[in-house]
């Protein structure tokens, strides 16, 4: 095992150094019964802690780095699981399986270690731990005897789907939140079921600002150059009439006031605005077709002054998120925050060519960005954002909002290697989605969920004004339903 560095059938990876033997010559002495004794328990209470809580890395391995492979070799089990003398349920009864986990440190909600690397059983050690301790106690195998952590970022042009790759290599189990797609697929990795829902949404800024009388609005479609142009033209258009009309309109020639001018005033106003009950009334040809020319004036000018006002009034409503949705990102070619590094750009890139990207190096660079106006949104998760709208740093005074739909949809979770023949490590796969489809239908899931986010310790934020109900292409379900189940402790399938 030490030459190959595979762990077999068990194996284990913890070992006791063994004590130089010394043969025995004439003078040797036997031990006696109670030193036998004590040694014997004390090595007993060394093996017990060992295998029972083996809570520090076991395996220190950088990433990336050249060496021995710590995956089972389960072919001799596969065999009989395929014979049918072993049950998929069963298949890792027993085993030492080898897991890679995020190298988190303490307070981390998905792997929380203390500050000497060991496991915080004594508080909360994350959904992860959480869901891997279940995992080995259904299926009856243990992982804390061989695990090693995640001990470094990647830094371009390494990726992460690198440092997937080689760590389904080397390990049994990648245990942390990967999410699928089909190039990761193509490398050789496989996915157990996911117990997380990471469709892609949008998180945007809004301004929150104080509700005053604004007096201005109404004048708002134009401007006021436009508005004294308007107001010339009234009295153009009033001088005009009066003119053409002193001597034939009598509603312009009153007993006592003949050649009326503000009469002549009053009813361009009229004419304009529709009201009193009246308007120019014209006698003679040419004051007929001053007559049309004007109402067709004041048609192109109510006509406009509408749309400009439907028009600002929609910006108004959507200004205080930025961006209304990813199209509307895309439109104004807005740049929007992306951890290209990671699969979302990968994605993002293929399926939205044209959307200008902000990459950034995780999530609370893509969010400091956002706070500081350099971007006009973040592609998130809908379970990130379960506990980002939480944190104080990523979403200050509950400012950001989850706005339009959710695209790409999937779910993320485990990773193992896609290994049918060599070292049959796809039985793994299997054995896990048997457990985890059990986790989520029994409600196990529900409740790690729970306990996750009520760890969370952030900042209440009251619901502002839900996603409408638009139906996304998950079963017909609208974005408000998967949005209220996301921002509540529970499952969200998908």
């Amino acid at each position: 095992c030490q030459a190959t560095g595979r762990l077999n059938q068990g194996d284990s990876v913890h070992r006791i150094g063994s004590v130089p033997h010394r043969a025995a010559g004439p003078r040797a002495r036997m031990p006696s019964a109670q030193t036998s004794l004590a040694a014997l328990l004390l090595l007993l209470a060394l093996v017990s802690e060992a295998s029972a809580k083996g809570e520090k890395i076991t395996f220190d391995r950088a990433v990336f780095s050249d060496g021995p492979s710590y995956r089972t070799n389960l072919c001799a089990i596969a065999q009989k699981v395929q014979a049918g003398e072993v049950q998929i349920k069963d298949a890792l009864m027993g085993l030492n399986i080898s897991v890679i986990t995020p190298s988190d440190g303490p307070g981390d909600l998905h792997f929380s270690r203390n500050d000497n690397g060991t496991i915080a059983d004594g508080s909360y050690p994350g959904m992860i731990a959480r869901v891997l301790d279940e995992l080995a106690e259904r299926a009856g195998f243990r992982w804390r005897d061989s695990w090693a952590v995640v001990s470094e970022h990647p830094t371009p042009p390494r990726t992460w789907t690198e440092v997937l790759v080689w760590s389904v290599d080397t390990f049994d189990i990648s245990a942390l939140n990967w999410n699928n797609n089909h190039e990761r697929m193509k490398a050789g990795v496989s996915f157990p079921n996911g117990y997380r829902d990471t469709s892609r949404i949008l998180v945007t800024r809004r301004s929150i600002e104080a509700e005053t009388m604004n007096f201005s609005g109404p004048y708002a479609p134009f401007s006021g150059e436009l508005w004294l142009c308007i107001l010339g033209a009234f009295f153009f258009s009033a001088i005009a009439y009066y003119i053409i009309e002193r001597d034939s309109d009598e509603d312009l020639n009153f007993p006592d006031e003949p050649h009326n001018y503000a009469q002549s005033m009053f009813l361009t106003l009229v004419n304009f605005t529709g009201g009193g009950g009246g308007g120019y009334n014209p006698r003679t040809f040419a004051g007929r077709i001053f007559a049309v020319s004007f109402q067709w004036w004041c048609l192109l000018t109510i006509a406009a002054y509408t749309a400009n006002l439907a028009a600002a009034l929609i910006a108004q409503n959507g200004s205080k998120y930025g961006v209304t949705s990813l199209q509307d990102a895309i439109t104004r070619q807005a740049p929007v925050c992306v951890f290209c590094s990671s699969a979302d750009g990968d994605t993002i890139r293929r399926v939205h060519p044209t959307l200008v990207l902000e990459c950034t190096g995780g999530s609370s660079e893509s969010f400091a960005k956002l706070n500081e106006g350099t971007c006009s949104g973040v592609v998130t998760n809908v379970a990130s954002w379960g506990l980002e709208q939480l944190d104080p740093l990523t979403n200050p005074g509950c400012a950001n909002e989850y706005v339009g739909r959710s695209f790409l949809p999937v779910s993320n979770g485990f990773a193992t290697k896609s290994d049918s023949a060599g070292m049959c490590t796809s039985l793994i796969r299997d054995t896990l989605d048997y457990f985890l489809t059990e986790m989520k239908t029994d409600g196990t899931i529900d409740e790690y969920l729970a306990e996750q986010y009520s760890f969370s310790g952030g900042q209440t934020c009251e619901a502002t004004e839900a996603p409408t109900e638009r139906r996304s292409s998950r079963g017909g379900r609208s974005d408000a339903q998967h949005a209220a189940e996301a921002f509540s402790p529970g499952w969200v399938s998908g």
